[in-house]
């Protein structure tokens, strides 16, 4: 496994990490992956330690907690040796966001109490609004005593798009930014924000390599996402250029649906050098392998890049 540099200054990471939502299970209305296992998900965590995958990424509102509380059980003897990174300003989906102080406290308190700690590596702001980032100081100001105090190693922001990370990066002095990336949505690389993150030494964390799921191939027109899925809410008319837009990358790549394609879609995020992290989600042992074959490879062919980016002047994967 790869590994890469968080920011400027550090920890070393896995540039494979273990996205948490999924293991999270179902929660109410349609926020979730669904229903799972919890057996399997700390077998599968646990998988994934053994193969060299450092970093843990969740939030109090996967699962309700409950993503927070496997990674804890499945990883409280190697905590040492691995990177937590979770998430304040939701504790959970139905109660929505809340950045205020005394929040990001509790909230902080009980992700340390589930992942069975007494520090966090990386915490986030969960997809801020953009008056609490941009107008208000304060919030900022909390985040680096915590960071004093050694109750959080650094911290950084989950944007909720590329264009507030990009202003994030002109506007604000920060270490850290998560965003959306894959090869179906390259704003971050057309908005310049990966070359900006670059120069300032800027840790980039991409989620959602595989594009919710589409991007594996196996996702069809037939496919019905159930209750309880967040995908069951989507636009027909997105559903449609997704599985679409996922064909012609296959096609225009020349390999197949399932591990084929999910290696390719987390070499193409690791081809650029401001990303450090790569967040695809696993349920199953066999997924991590594929990821991690992805993670030993590292980056594109850059014949195959330079397709898919120019791809992008053709389709447009995105529908109103």
């Amino acid at each position: 496994m790869i590994e890469k540099t968080l920011g400027k200054h550090g920890p070393k990471v896995s540039c494979i990490g273990f996205g948490g939502w999924g293991i999270g299970g179902k929660t109410p209305g349609n926020s979730s992956y669904g229903k799972t296992d919890n057996d399997q998900s700390i077998s599968t965590i646990k998988h994934a330690y053994r193969n060299n995958i450092i970093f843990f990424d969740t939030s109090p509102a996967y699962g309700d907690g409950v993503s927070e509380s496997l990674i804890g059980e499945a990883l409280e003897e190697n905590r040492k040796k691995v990177i937590y990174s979770t998430k304040v300003g939701f504790s959970s989906w139905a109660e929505g966001a809340n950045f205020n102080s005394k929040s990001i406290y509790m909230s902080l308190e009980a992700s340390l109490e589930r992942l069975r700690t007494n520090y966090i590596d990386v915490l986030w702001l969960h997809s801020p609004p953009g008056d609490i980032i941009f107008k208000d100081k304060s919030i900022f100001e909390l985040l680096d005593e915590l960071k004093e105090k050694n109750i959080i190693k650094k911290w950084g922001v989950s944007c909720k798009s590329p264009d507030e990370g990009l202003k994030l990066l002109k506007e604000r002095n920060v270490d850290l930014l998560q965003i959306n990336f894959n090869m179906m949505d390259i704003r971050a690389y057309q908005l310049g924000l990966l070359d900006l993150a670059y120069k300032k030494g800027v840790g980039i964390v991409a989620r959602t390599p595989l594009c919710f799921g589409f991007l594996t191939g196996k996702i069809t027109q037939n496919t019905i996402f159930p209750e309880g899925d967040h995908r069951h809410n989507w636009s027909s008319n997105q559903i449609k250029t997704w599985v679409e837009g996922a064909e012609s990358i296959l096609s225009l790549l020349g390999i197949n649906p399932g591990a084929e394609a999910c290696k390719a879609a987390l070499k193409f995020c690791l081809s650029f050098p401001s990303i450090c992290v790569v967040l695809p989600g696993s349920l199953f042992e066999n997924e991590v392998d594929e990821q991690v074959q992805a993670g030993i490879e590292g980056a594109m062919d850059g014949s195959d890049l330079y397709k898919i980016i120019k791809l992008h002047d053709k389709i447009s994967f995105y529908n109103p």
